[in-house]
């Protein structure tokens, strides 16, 4: 049998309501409500088990935002324009003979 050189350090792990307070004082304002639903559709920062309780570490949560940052979309005023331009403006006008 092998044997686990890890050590577990509960200290160094944070509950779901720690998780969130940490996170919303990093300026990302989240509540363990919305962790716990992240969780169980995915998404969500890092976590193990440890009894009932999920616990991150605070490298897991500093990880997590940068994973999930997208490029903003474009105002829809310009979108429309572009879309103007290229003639695939959306109409509401019937096609004749449908």
């Amino acid at each position: 049998m092998q044997s686990c050189d890890r050590r577990f350090d509960v200290q160094q792990y944070l509950t779901r309501e720690e998780s969130a307070a940490y996170l919303s004082a990093k300026g990302l304002k989240i509540t363990k409500t919305t962790l716990q639903k992240l969780a169980t559709v995915g998404g969500g920062p890092e976590y193990v088990i440890f009894g009932n309780r999920a616990l991150s570490a605070p490298e897991w949560l500093d990880r997590w935002p940068s994973r999930n940052l997208s490029r903003g979309a474009r105002p829809a005023r310009r979108r429309n324009y572009l879309a103007s331009l290229l003639c695939f403006a959306p109409t509401n006008k019937a096609v004749p003979g449908t």
